[in-house]
């Protein structure tokens, strides 16, 4: 999470040098992106606390409830509407995932309630993040927008670090263990990480945040799935997965349904 925020400095300032025309937006507006860059650390808390608890293939999917809210947020605050045609098909994507995320013991169907309260704080989190930048990057700019987006991001980490001694402490130990080791794999973490943000970021101010959200989670799954076996396979001291008959049959059923909905979607 630190690593992530203090990357953040880095990207608001790219776009404050390289695009110093168009950063200038309302105080309000500043403090409410700013706000939202803050929140989206917590979001990341929550997301990597039910990370630690189950595979990412069940912790993944349930990330999909995102569109629920960003669904009603998008309609009660930007008048967004969605066809019939488009509600199927983000129920059925909605559907997979959450099957996905559904764990068969002793034949009974449960789900694993340490993944789903702190999913659930994570999902509502980055519904509203992304009702934020929207609404604020509608009255200004892409660009700025994103820069005291990134900007609000950074000093929330600097505030930890500052403040939480625990998290110092181990931040600093992780990165003195090994300083090229951990700054390469965070430098490409968070490259991917930007440029997926940047991506997303931009196609809600084209499209209502419910269909962004269903389409750019939609394939997270089948992905999350598939990696997952082989690593489990080939490379099982990072990962494994539960790549058992019963379990897996569960699972693609559930990938199907998705690439259904996400077909759907596009027609």
């Amino acid at each position: 999470m630190l690593f992530t925020s203090f990357f953040g400095i880095l990207v608001a300032g790219y776009i404050f040098i390289f695009k110093a025309s168009s950063i200038e937006i309302s105080f309000p507006s500043t403090l409410i992106i700013m706000a939202s860059g803050a929140a989206s650390l917590g979001s990341g808390y929550f997301y990597l606390k039910a990370l630690s608890k189950a595979e990412p293939s069940i912790v993944v999917p349930m990330f999909q409830v995102v569109a629920i809210f960003r669904y009603f947020l998008g309609l009660f605050f930007l008048n967004e509407h969605l066809t019939v045609l488009q509600i199927i098909a983000c129920a059925l994507v909605l559907l997979g995932s959450m099957a996905l995320a559904l764990e068969s013991i002793e034949k009974k169907i449960r789900l694993k309630m340490s993944v789903v309260w702190p999913m659930l704080v994570c999902t509502i989190i980055t519904a509203v993040n992304g009702l934020a930048f929207k609404y604020v990057a509608i009255e200004s700019n892409y660009w700025s927008t994103q820069a005291w987006d990134w900007l609000g991001l950074f000093l929330a980490g600097l505030i930890i670090f500052l403040l939480n001694k625990n998290w110092r402490d181990t931040f600093l130990d992780i990165l003195g263990q090994s300083k090229v080791k951990v700054l390469g794999i965070t430098a490409v973490n968070e490259i991917l990480n930007v440029t997926a943000g940047l991506i997303f970021t931009y196609a809600i101010l084209l499209m209502p945040l419910a269909v962004v959200s269903v389409v750019s989670n939609g394939l997270q799954p089948f992905f999350v799935f598939f990696f997952g076996i082989i690593i489990t396979i080939f490379i099982p001291r990072f990962g494994k997965e539960n790549i058992a008959k019963n379990h897996l049959l569960q699972r693609i059923i559930a990938i199907a349904t998705i690439f259904l909905g996400t077909f759907l979607l596009n027609r």
